[in-house]
């Protein structure tokens, strides 16, 4: 009876020792951590999405050259007349929408202005033959038309390189004077405006632009009014009136 109640005791304290041995190991284990998914993904860091300018209004002006030659027919002694009308200076406003950073569309407006007075030689009618005559110009040209822009970014986004080209109505009107009778000329004609531009940023939607372009466009036909009468004049193939030019501009630009 002493054996067996030794024998138990002695089981006893063996079995009580294991389970002591068995709970210090599982505490000293490290504790096991699982990532799940959603860790993993907050792990990565996702680029920032780029922003851009949207809206974009602008105001411009500057000097314009016409770029046709003299007509052969004018006379040499009103050559320096003419020449006198082959510059101005011009001003225009447009407005755009970018739905994406480097397209947009919008609407252009384009007034060109170019004058002059002098004396050339003109027939008065008195049977004598051509003789020097006062004379007055006042030539004004409107474009209005869509323009597709293209636009690129500078590495450091301070810089716009803008890119333009539309289609438009070109209007032509010269409202002036010879021998002192009134002579105003209208037509139109399609239009064609393309230009480049750099926009500097000087603050966050201010910037400063600088560029050239053309306006092109060619008058077949007119309406000559002198005095009370009117007349349309058509004008034969290779004595068409080019109203192509270049300009020169500088301006502001308010992105939104």
């Amino acid at each position: 009876m002493k054996k067996i109640l030794l024998i138990a005791i002695v089981v006893a304290v063996a079995t009580n020792l294991k389970a002591q041995t068995t709970a210090t190991n599982l505490a000293q284990r490290p504790a096991i951590t699982k990532t799940t998914d959603s860790l993993k993904k907050d792990s990565v860091a996702k680029p920032a999405a780029t922003t851009f300018s949207k809206f974009r209004l602008g105001g411009s002006g500057g000097l314009s050259f016409l770029l046709a030659k003299i007509n052969d027919q004018v006379p040499a002694e009103s050559k320096d007349y003419v020449r006198g009308l082959k510059s101005g200076a011009h001003f225009s406003v447009d407005a755009s929408y970018f739905w994406r950073q480097q397209i947009g569309l919008g609407l252009k407006y384009i007034n060109f202005n170019s004058k002059n007075e002098g004396k050339v030689f003109a027939d008065d009618g008195s049977g004598f033959g051509p003789s020097l005559q006062n004379v007055e110009d006042n030539i004004t040209t409107q474009f209005i038309g869509p323009i597709l822009y293209s636009r690129y970014y500078s590495k450091n986004r301070k810089i716009e390189l803008i890119t333009g080209f539309g289609l438009g109505y070109l209007d032509y009107r010269d409202i002036g004077k010879l021998m002192n009778t009134d002579i105003t000329i209208k037509g139109g004609t399609v239009g064609v405006n393309m230009d480049f531009s750099a926009d500097f940023y000087l603050s966050k939607n201010l910037s400063f632009g600088l560029g050239i372009g053309l306006v092109g466009g060619t008058l077949r036909k007119y309406d000559m009014q002198i005095g009370n009468m009117t007349q349309t004049v058509e004008l034969e193939e290779g004595n068409y009136e080019s109203l192509t030019r270049l300009d020169i501009f500088t301006g502001l630009r308010w992105k939104l």
